[in-house]
């Protein structure tokens, strides 16, 4: 028999006809009713005629290839029998099972009949199904699974916090709590008949096709069924060997022992179709739960395929998924379409030269289209046939999943553009008319299709449509590792009218009407709670075009659950501006588009997806410079007024778009380079149901693919278009401007056509004014200072005419204007943006070196010309320079010297600094030289942001420095009332840093609401540390000793933790004998902390088991450093076997469980016993570590080393997926062991890796 070829597997193929009798082998394991043979339509480009045949001899699949059959969507529909719809889903605390109302006779209609019983103690469909299996692995019962780690979906809050978000809301009330009953209905029905949301969202796990250790079982749902068998290559496509039975709630089985060889029954990579008699005759159909499918060369079906590669052959992922970034910049992408030649690209080539493409360009997420199986290539993936299959034209499951780790590795987030808002209308190889019904997954009727989209209509309110929709979303986020979706069509679900032909006006009622599908938005909200759930690092957006509030609002509170949603109308009003002359603009017709968002609801903003590229419409660059694209866009050529135009605009428009758009960011590939023409599949001509033909391209791929070469050729003018494209998604990944609470707008000025709006720390000036440029012209600002340009699009680099200098400084003025209280004077070009920045910017984590005196301000000079006193001046150098120096002082800086002052001195030039205005001043003194100077003047001065003292002192009379963000105190004398002064008086901190200071016993910082991080090192007799309602603290460091009592309270965003001291003066902090005295110490549990740094001497076992009690009061830390004393221990093979053999073993009695810890750093001067008895523990409890760094010096003997590597691989229980990396390993016994020789000892752990 002749075979296809699939990633090494050998698929048969049948003879014309559909293969014959079975003789032996399948045909002999089962007898069955003889179902007459399917008729397969079978087109090609040389021939419309219909053949009987379900294949062809001789033809060789090669998925990922460049070749397509482009007619698939073509086919004739086939004429299903309709079915009454009736709710499936149990109704409260009743059950409701399929039931069959009488037998079904061959031509009858499939009804399906809800009852409500009761006793029944479950809903499912599938009953008593307790093996532990799924497609295509073997488990084993005791080998822990991913399912098996604690994820926990929430319960549903009450849903009442909509109404304090959005008190508009109140009128709808009625609406909006109906919708959240119903919801919570679903919920309590799914928990009690189904075991909960996580349960019901594994069908894969049972529908199917499942592999256990005896064989295979397949199950399908097809209630409208008369009977049914499993065909394929395996059996020679004979229907009488492999027949099924149906359960009472319709769904059939089948179970394939396997062959007395041990393999299965079904070989990796046939071709199998479910054989069906239903009310609309005798029909073949890829199982719907397949989880890959391909088309034959030249056939129009596509066949499934029972995919179950040999271990060897299946992709194991090697990189952790990232963590969701503060904002996103996605970079959208088809992989058919990604290549520059004229070809359907590939998973791997995608992999390989696109990936590093996303990530120079500075995107930190990829959205890729068309990923579920879809038979019309020409439909960008939006008809889907196969739900839980990715497309094989690109290549199999394994080159997508290599695909994404890849994508990991280099720190990208993969998006996933999913359907589950329509399907296929397709029959032969997709949902409809599954098993001969028209209402088996879709409303039928009218109801059940979209009538411009020519696609079926899910029904939501059945409850296998749940469980199948539920499961295919967590498939791919369980099997591929996807970090999120993309979810289409979330307009056309949501409204029975699916938002055609309605003009959405804002008006509350047309979003909580009868027009409203609450099935629909109920199936949503349940996703988002999977979602969010089960992996709540994942990202859900949603494409709403209709701008429903409580879209982006989470579940519990009463909310669909999206994360963002897309700005849809930004890209329609750059369409409509772009076919009008830029001279007929409104600015604030521009700012209102692009502002025009629901407050506290996130945004994906755009200027273009591939919606406005498809053929029919054009990019933006095209629309822009139109035909002198052809022509002038080479260097070596003189450009025309359109191309200047074209791209001044293209620049402006993007980065407009990603200023004031949103806090997230999309760009289909290729537009980043302003990608000529448009985008039109391949494609023959399309009949038209009023007769007329619908001309086709002659299946050219030439406008389906992306000239990337373009954007890399320098000697054209799209490589500068690039170079500014990779320059803004770079300034947001520096500045974070996207996410930033700060925003405002200052001008929108019609008759100039500027527009001025700050964003974060960044001021952006748009000039769209065609001729005018504008010399002096005013910019009003917030924060006061020197300004830099840090982006500009005239820049010669980015194709534009350099008219800027980028090494100007602009200084502001105590110059109020547009309501800013302070501004600045540039020179702003036409068709020009730039945007502006401060140089200084402090990171919360690593303050500004204190390397030098320096003095500055003023709004048109920068520091002093010469330098100011050298190392042994006197200090009165310092006096008269601040005296001689005329205007504000912007930054004044000295560091330690060794001359001597007085406190006079020094007080004069705290009341010389606060006259002037300072807002920068950073004073660390000697020791011996003012440590009694009064620093109230400065901690008085209105303008002041950020301050360091050294050697001073400070009064508890009272702080009003209003703006002071950064404050560091050294060495410094407090009292309590001082302090409780400084913290009262400065609302705007956000850094506080107390080192070697000398003050109360007890520090309590109490409501400072803006505080991000609090550093607290040697403090000297700290006895409590209390921090309350401090609702922005994200970092808590320090040298801080358990010693003192530290109590955290009001604190939801401290994430990070360090370094607590642990000494051999500590107790236990659950010893039971002193629990009722314990007055030190932690009080409560940090649940918020995920970063942990702790200092430990690792003396004794003592130490160790203070440790480990400590981290019961870090439950999700997810990194912990620990930092050992240099203690030495002489580690021969008897110090090692103090640990023992089986220490892991003994830990049991320790209740600390680390769920969520995934990286670990153990750094030590010298080996230590006990930092690696610390070690096995970590490597028996952390249910999910992925990395351990063990930093130390081994002074050993390889017996040693040895040793302590099978010690470790004992331990090595519940992390077996953790890489364990040794550094800085040495040896002092060289006659008995080099460093090469160690470094080759075997390593116990790469038996978990291979």
């Amino acid at each position: 028999m002749a075979s296809f070829a699939v990633s090494g597997a050998r698929l048969g193929v049948v003879r014309a006809g559909g293969g014959g009798g079975g003789g032996g082998g399948p045909a002999a394991r089962s007898g069955g009713v003889d179902l007459p043979s399917v008729l397969f339509r079978r087109k090609d480009s040389f021939s419309r005629g219909v053949v009987s045949c379900a294949g062809a001899p001789g033809k060789v699949l090669v998925p990922g290839g460049g070749s397509d059959d482009l007619l698939s969507s073509a086919e004739p529909d086939v004429e299903t029998q309709e079915q009454p719809e009736e709710s499936q889903i149990p109704d409260d605390n009743k059950v409701k099972p399929f039931e069959e109302e009488e037998e079904i006779p061959a031509v009858a209609e499939a009804s399906i009949k809800v009852v409500a019983e009761d006793k029944l103690e479950s809903s499912e469909v599938i009953q008593d199904i307790e093996e532990n299996v799924t497609e295509g692995v073997i488990k084993d019962a005791d080998e822990p699974t991913v399912e098996d780690k604690p994820r926990v979906i929430p319960p549903p809050g009450d849903g009442q916090k909509i109404y304090q978000i959005d008190p508009m809301l109140e009128g709808f009330r009625n609406h909006l709590d109906y919708r959240y009953s119903e919801y919570k209905r679903m919920r309590a029905a799914i928990d009690q008949h189904e075991g909960g949301l996580d349960a019901f969202s594994r069908g894969y796990e049972k529908l199917g096709f499942t592999r256990s250790a005896e064989g295979i079982t397949y199950r399908e749902w097809a209630p409208g069924a008369q009977s049914a068998a499993l065909v394929g290559d395996f059996n020679n496509w004979n229907p009488n060997a492999d027949t099924m039975t149906r359960n009472e709630y319709g769904v059939w089985e089948i179970s394939l022992p396997n062959n007395a060889d041990g393999s299965p029954a079904i070989p990796h990579g046939s071709r199998v179709k479910i054989r069906m008699d239903t009310p609309s005759g005798v029909k073949d159909s890829i199982p719907a739960w397949i989880k890959f499918a391909v088309q034959a060369p030249g056939e129009i079906p596509y066949n499934g395929i029972y995919y179950d590669p040999p271990e060897e052959e299946k992709y194991v992922f090697q990189h952790p998924q990232p963590k969701r970034p503060n904002s996103l910049r996605i970079y959208e992408s088809h992989i058919g379409m990604s290549s520059p030649e004229p070809k359907i690209n590939t998973y791997a080539n995608f992999r390989d030269e696109v990936l590093p493409r996303i990530k120079k360009l500075g995107y930190n997420a990829v959205q890729i289209m068309a990923i579920q199986e879809h038979s019309y290539y020409a439909s960008f993936g939006y008809h889907v046939t196969n739900f839980f299959a990715p497309s094989s034209r690109f290549g199999t499951p394994e080159d997508l999943k290599s695909l994404i780790d890849k994508a990991h590795e280099l720190g990208l987030l993969v998006l996933m553009d999913i359907v589950h808002s329509h399907a296929s209308n397709n029959t032969l190889d997709g949902l409809n008319g599954f098993d001969g019904t028209d209402t088996h997954y879709f409303h039928g009727g009218p109801r059940g299709h979209h009538w411009m989209w020519d696609s079926r209509l899910f029904n939501y309110g059945s409850w296998e449509v749940l469980r199948y929709l539920l499961s295919n979303a967590r498939w791919w986020l369980e099997e591929y590792k996807f970090d999120g979706f993309r979810f289409d069509g979330v307009t056309s679900m949501m409204y029975t009218h699916h938002g055609l032909q309605v003009a959405f006006t804002g008006n509350y009622g047309e979003y909580f009407g009868f027009a409203t599908d609450v099935d629909a938005v109920v199936y949503l909200m349940l996703v988002n709670d999977l979602i969010h759930g089960l992996y709540p690092e994942a990202v859900a957006i949603g494409e709403d075009v209709s701008g429903m509030p409580t879209f982006c609002i989470p579940v519990q509170d009463g909310g669909v659950g999206f994360d963002y949603r897309l700005h849809m109308a930004v890209p329609d009003k750059w369409i409509e501006l772009l076919k009008q002359s830029d001279e007929y603009w409104k600015m604030g017709d521009i700012v209102h588009t692009l502002t025009n968002r629901r407050w506290s609801e996130k945004c994906v903003t755009y200027a273009e997806s591939h919606d406005q590229a498809l053929v029919g419409d054009k990019t933006i660059a095209f629309w822009l410079m139109d035909k002198d694209m052809y022509d002038f866009m080479a260097l070596d050529r003189p450009s025309t007024p359109r191309i200047d135009r074209g791209i001044a605009l293209h620049k402006m428009i993007r980065l407009v778009t990603m200023g004031l758009g949103g806090e997230g960011y999309l760009n289909f590939m290729g537009n980043e380079f302003g990608h000529p023409e448009w985008i039109d599949f391949p494609r023959g001509p399309q009949s038209l149901p009023n007769g007329s033909v619908l001309p086709g391209n002659n299946y050219s791929f030439d406008k389906c693919r992306r000239r990337f070469d373009l954007g890399d050729a320098d000697y054209l003018r799209y490589h500068g278009m690039q170079e500014f494209d990779q320059a803004m998604q770079h300034l947001e990944e520096k500045y974070g401007f996207m996410t930033s609470e700060h925003q405002y707008i200052s001008r929108k000025h019609e008759e100039d056509k500027v527009i001025i709006f700050e964003r974060g720390d960044l001021v952006f000036v748009f000039n769209f004014h065609w001729s005018n440029s504008y010399f002096d012209y005013r910019v009003g600002c917030l924060k006061p200072g020197k300004y830099k340009i840090v982006l500009d699009s005239d820049d010669g680099l980015f194709g534009g005419f350099s008219r800027l200098d980028h090494d100007a400084e602009y200084f502001t003025a105590d110059w109020p204007h547009d309501n800013r209280p302070c501004s600045f004077s540039v020179y702003t070009p036409s068709r020009t943006a730039v945007v502006a920045a401060t140089p200084l910017r402090l990171d919360d984590l690593d303050l500004p070196a204190l390397a030098a005196l320096g003095l500055g301000g003023g709004t048109r000079t920068t520091a002093s010309s010469s330098p100011i006193a050298p190392w042994t001046a006197r200090a009165d150098a310092v006096t008269r320079v601040l005296a001689s120096h005329p205007g504000p002082v912007a930054l004044f800086r000295l560091s330690r010297t060794s001359f001597r002052g007085r406190v006079a001195a020094a007080e004069a030039w705290f009341r010389e600094l606060a006259a002037k205005r300072a807002r920068e001043v950073a004073l660390l003194c000697a020791p011996e030289w003012c440590h009694l100077a009064l620093a109230d003047p400065l901690l008085g001065c209105a303008t002041l942001e950020s301050l360091a003292l050294g050697e001073c002192r400070v009064s508890d009379r009272g702080a009003s420095a209003a703006r002071l963000t950064e404050l560091t105190l050294s060495s410094t004398h407090l009292s309590e009332a001082a302090l409780q002064s400084v913290l009262s008086g400065c609302p705007a901190l956000r850094t506080v840093m107390l080192k070697h200071v000398e003050g109360p016993r007890s520090i309590r910082v109490r409501s400072c609401r803006s505080l991000v991080l609090l550093g607290v090192w040697q403090y000297k007799n700290l006895e409590e540390l209390t921090v309350e309602d401090a609702p922005c603290l994200e970092r808590l460091l320090g040298d801080m000793r358990l010693t003192a009592a530290i109590n955290v309270s009001g604190a939801p965003k401290l994430t990070a933790f360090g370094y607590v001291v642990i000494s051999s003066s500590n107790f236990l902090l659950f010893d039971e004998v002193i629990e009722k005295d314990v007055c030190n110490g932690l009080r409560a549990p940090l649940l918020s902390v995920k970063i942990l740094a702790i200092s430990v001497k690792f003396s004794s076992k003592n130490d160790m088991d203070k440790l480990m009690n400590l981290l019961n009061f870090f439950p999700f830390v997810e990194t912990l450093h620990v930092q050992a004393s240099d203690t030495r221990f002489d580690l021969t093979q008897d110090s090692t076997d103090t640990v023992g053999s089986s220490y892991h073993e003994k830990l049991d009695h320790i209740g600390c469980v680390m769920n969520h810890l995934n990286s670990v750093r153990l750094e030590s001067k010298v080996h230590n016993i006990y930092m690696l008895e610390f070690a096995c523990f970590l490597l028996a409890r952390a249910q999910v570590l992925q990395l351990m760094t063990i930093q130390s010096k081994v002074f050993s003997t390889p017996q040693c080393v040895a040793g302590q590597q099978a010690l470790l691989n004992q331990s090595h229980v519940a992390s077996t997926e953790a890489e364990i990396v040794f550094e800085d390993m040495e040896s002092h016994d060289l006659e008995h062991l080099s460093l090469e020789l160690a470094n080759t000892l075997p390593d116990p752990f790469d038996t978990y890796h291979r």
